[in-house]
């Protein structure tokens, strides 16, 4: 069955919500609310993080359509489901794995890190811009941070990608595992500069004194780990929309369980919406040092502070409007418009990969 150009991804995020069928729509129906009404042809995906129950004929209809439904539990992909009514998945995936192979999976692990680079030194220098006139030193530093990042931009830019046809020779490496060290040594060592100068823009009552994981040890890290792992959800949405496969990717290493493909369109969108929006209800006061505890090894939100939180991620993705190819997508959209981008290059239909970069 074919379809038009969408426009919305559905988050369910309210406890006792029910999705059913009402003609060509999915109704939305919520305690003491008015039901809503969205037409399936409307709709690209469905994200459900809380207990909610799916009728067996809204189901069927999301799946006629080839919509994707994923179940996520706070940062947590539980689930997904893409139906089988769209065939032409196969070809994608297809030419996915196979790009792998030659030189369109080093050219695309290339942009990611290109990418990636570009929005830290967006922030950075935009942040410096607002602090230039009550705080000199500190915007200077950012400034200064920015140009680091710069060099690190171009030291990923001048790798070279070999020519598709020496990968032929079976004693050349697959492209991906040649440079992906490479890369991932520039963009590691992008990130530690880049956090060593966002840690400035944060009270020092955060304790906030660079990135680390596995468990975070203060509030700032707690934020990052949850909203880039919360991003999850909106980017498998935009891959599975696509017929891309989640688990496939080109700049992160495969390995059971590990989702690289996601990871891989992640690094698009770490800055443009998680770290703006933890800059913002910092800087603004709505989550305060005292909304954190700790327990044992782990920093814990309060429930009120994480509600604030995932919604003004959900809002930054629902609302945040961008021009993009012509067209005002928000940032929900352009993450399918990225997924789409993967497709049309692997393809062949362009000739390169460009990554998304927010216009601060």
């Amino acid at each position: 069955m074919s379809r038009k150009v969408l426009f919305v991804i559905l988050y369910v995020q309210s406890p006792g919500t029910t999705l059913g069928k009402s003609s060509e729509t999915i109704k939305v129906i919520k305690s003491g609310a008015k039901p809503r009404r969205f037409s399936i042809r409307d709709i690209e995906g469905v994200i459900i993080s809380t207990k909610v129950h799916v009728s067996y004929d809204a189901l069927m209809l999301l799946s006629e359509y080839s919509i994707p439904v994923i179940y996520q539990k706070g940062h947590k992909i539980l689930s997904y489901s893409v139906p089988y009514a769209n065939h032409g998945f196969v070809l994608t995936r297809r030419e996915q794995m196979n790009a792998y192979n030659d030189s369109r999976g080093g050219h695309i692990a290339q942009r990611i890190v290109m990418g990636a680079i570009d929005n830290k030194i967006r922030l950075l220098k935009y942040t410096a811009k607002n602090r230039r006139s009550y705080k000199p030193q500190e915007a200077k530093y950012l400034v200064k941070v920015a140009g680091i990042l710069e060099k690190k931009y171009k030291e990923a830019e001048q790798i070279q990608i070999p020519r598709k046809s020496t990968f032929t020779k079976p004693s050349i490496p697959k492209p991906v595992e040649k440079i992906r060290n490479k890369l991932m040594g520039i963009e590691g060592s992008a990130a530690r500069e880049y956090f060593h100068a966002f840690r400035t823009l944060f009270p020092k009552k955060f304790n906030f004194v660079g990135r680390n994981r596995r468990p975070p040890k203060d509030p700032i890290n707690s934020l990052l780990s949850f909203g880039y792992t919360l991003l999850q959800g909106p980017v498998l949405s935009g891959i599975a929309i696509c017929g891309l496969e989640p688990y496939a990717g080109f700049l992160h290493s495969d390995r059971s369980g590990k989702p690289s493909l996601i990871l891989d369109l992640i690094e698009e969108f770490r800055q443009p919406v998680i770290d703006r929006v933890i800059l913002r209800l910092i800087g603004s006061g709505e989550i305060k040092n005292t909304d954190f505890r700790k327990e044992g090894a782990f920093i814990k939100l309060s429930d009120i502070a994480r509600y604030k939180y995932i919604n003004a991620i959900f809002k930054e993705l629902e609302t945040k409007v961008q021009k993009i190819d012509g067209k005002k997508l928000v940032l929900q959209q352009i993450i399918v418009h990225q997924a789409r981008k993967f497709v049309r290059y692997l393809q062949g239909r362009e000739s390169e990969y460009t990554t998304y970069c927010f216009n601060w």
